[in-house]
C-alpha cells in the first residue's frame, strides 16, 4: 500500500517512449516533431554528463522547470493535434504518449520537500521521474477533502506506526484485531541456522535444499519456496534434484495467461510433492488463495530486504530526516511485509491447516521478532543439532488426532 501510493504520486518519462511517440505521430498535423526532438535533445544533453554515465543515477532536490515546461509544451501540442486528427491512423499510439506526458505535468504540480527529481540510465533508455518519497499529505488530504471517513483493513498492516505515518500521516485512530483462525492450524517454525545474506548466498545452498526436503519428505502436497531473489532462486534451482518432484518455477515478466496456468497446478496433488519456486513480492506471494489442499506449507528464504539500490538509499536518507528510522522505512519493514505476506498463503479458511518454515539467522534477532504479528508467538525456533523434519512430523501428527 505503501509503495503504491508513492507510485501514485510520482511519474516518469522515458526517452524510448518518446521516440515511439516521434514515429507514430510522424504524419501528424500540425507537426509535433520539433517539440519532441527538443525534449529529447535536453534529455541527451543533460546525462552527457560524465558522472551520471558513469552512476546510471542522477538525482536533485529541486525539480528541473525548463524540462517541466518542453514536457508541457509539447503536451499542449499534442492536444490540439489529436483534437484535429479523429482518424489518424497510429491515435491509439499518440494518446498513450499523451498521457504519459500529461502525467508528468499534472504530478509536477505537486512537487515539494517530499520528493526527488531522478534520472537513471538504463542500457540505451533514460528514465526520467519525480518520485514521491512520501504520499501521506496527499492521502490524507484526499481522505479529509473528499469523504466522510475511511476504513483500512489488512492482515499485514503491521508495524501499525509505519503504516499510520505513511499512509494517512500520523492521523487517525487504529485497533488490532485477533486472528479468526486458529493458531494450532499454523505450525510456525523458524530455522536460525544460517545466514542468507548476499555475502553468504553460496554457502547457504545446501541447507535450503535439505530444508526443502524436509518440508516435501514429510507430508505430500503442494509447498512453495519463496525467494528474495530471481538470482538467488536460480542459485539453488541448479543444485536442487527437480526428479523427485513436481516442479514449478515462477520466472520474470510472465504473462497473466502464464501465471493463471501455475496457478492451476495448485488445484490437485499429484503422487509426488509438488515444490513451486517464486519470488517473495511477486504475483504469487500477495492476494492469493490458496485453499485446503492447495497449499501445505511454505518456506520463506531470507527476510526480503528490498535490493540495495540508489533509489531505496533515497528513501533511507529522506525517512532518517523525518523519523530518524531511514533502514527500517526503505528496509526492514517492507520486507517483512512480503514475508508476513507470504505466510498468509498457508491458512485462508477455518479449516486450513498447513506450515511456514522462516530460514535465515536474523528471524532470531530481537528487532525481527518483535515484527512479528501476534498470532506468530507460538513460533518454534530449530535449535543446533535439532532436526526440522522431526518438528514438522509432530505438527502433522497431531493434526491427525484433533
Amino acid at each position: 500500500m505503501v509503495d503504491r501510493s508513492r507510485s501514485m504520486y510520482s511519474a516518469t518519462i522515458k526517452k524510448e517512449s518518446l521516440i515511439k511517440l516521434r514515429k507514430a505521430a510522424n504524419k501528424i498535423k500540425p507537426s509535433v516533431r520539433s517539440r519532441i526532438k527538443k525534449l529529447l535533445d535536453y534529455i541527451d544533453k543533460f546525462v552527457e554528463n560524465n558522472e551520471i554515465i558513469k552512476a546510471q543515477f542522477y538525482y536533485q532536490d529541486e525539480m528541473d522547470a525548463d524540462l517541466v515546461m518542453l514536457v508541457e509544451g509539447l503536451t499542449n501540442k499534442l492536444e490540439q493535434a489529436l483534437n484535429e486528427n479523429k482518424k489518424y491512423a497510429n491515435r491509439d499510439k499518440v494518446l498513450d504518449g499523451y498521457f504519459e506526458l500529461l502525467q508528468f505535468v499534472r504530478i509536477s504540480e505537486y512537487y515539494n520537500d517530499n520528493y526527488k527529481y531522478t534520472v537513471k540510465i538504463e542500457g540505451d533508455d533514460v528514465l526520467v521521474t519525480l518520485s514521491c518519497l512520501d504520499a501521506s499529505n496527499y492521502i490524507l488530504e484526499t481522505i479529509k477533502n473528499r469523504v466522510s471517513g475511511v476504513v483500512l483493513f489488512s492482515a499485514t498492516l503491521f508495524p501499525v506506526d509505519y503504516y499510520v505515518k505513511l499512509i494517512t500521516h500520523g492521523e487517525g485512530k487504529t485497533i488490532s484485531i485477533p486472528s479468526p483462525f486458529k493458531q494450532s492450524h499454523l505450525g510456525l517454525f523458524v530455522d536460525d541456522s544460517t545466514s542468507t545474506r548476499y555475502r553468504d548466498r553460496g554457502r547457504s545452498i545446501d541447507n535450503i535444499i535439505d530444508s526443502i526436503y524436509a518440508i516435501a519428505e514429510t507430508r505430500l502436497g503442494n509447498y512453495i519456496i519463496f525467494f528474495p531473489s530471481y538470482v538467488y532462486l536460480n542459485m539453488v534451482l541448479e543444485e536442487f534434484n527437480t526428479e523427485d518432484y513436481e516442479m514449478l518455477v515462477q520466472t520474470r515478466n510472465m504473462s497473466l495467461r502464464q501465471r493463471n496456468t501455475m496457478l492451476n497446478e495448485f488445484n490437485n496433488v499429484g503422487d509426488k510433492s509438488r515444490i513451486a519456486f517464486f519470488v517473495l513480492g511477486g504475483s504469487f506471494s500477495e492476494g492469493i488463495d490458496y485453499i485446503g489442499d492447495m497449499l501445505s506449507g511454505v518456506l520463506i528464504v531470507g527476510v526480503a530486504m528490498p535490493q540495495f539500490n540508489k533509489y531505496n538509499e533515497l528513501l533511507r536518507n529522506h525517512f532518517d530526516n523525518e523519523f530518524n528510522e531511514g533502514f527500517d522505512y526503505a528496509y526492514t519493514y517492507p520486507g517483512m511485509n512480503k514475508v508476513i505476506q507470504a505466510v498468509g498463503r498457508v491458512i485462508r479458511t477455518d479449516e486450513d491447516k498447513g506450515i511456514a518454515v522462516l530460514f535465515d539467522d536474523r528471524y532470531s534477532h530481537k528487532k525481527y521478532r518483535e515484527l512479528f504479528p501476534r498470532n506468530w508467538n507460538h513460533a518454534i525456533q530449530i535449535g543446533k543439532g535439532q532436526y526440522l523434519q522431526s518438528f514438522i512430523h509432530k505438527f502433522w501428527e497431531k493434526q491427525k488426532n484433533r
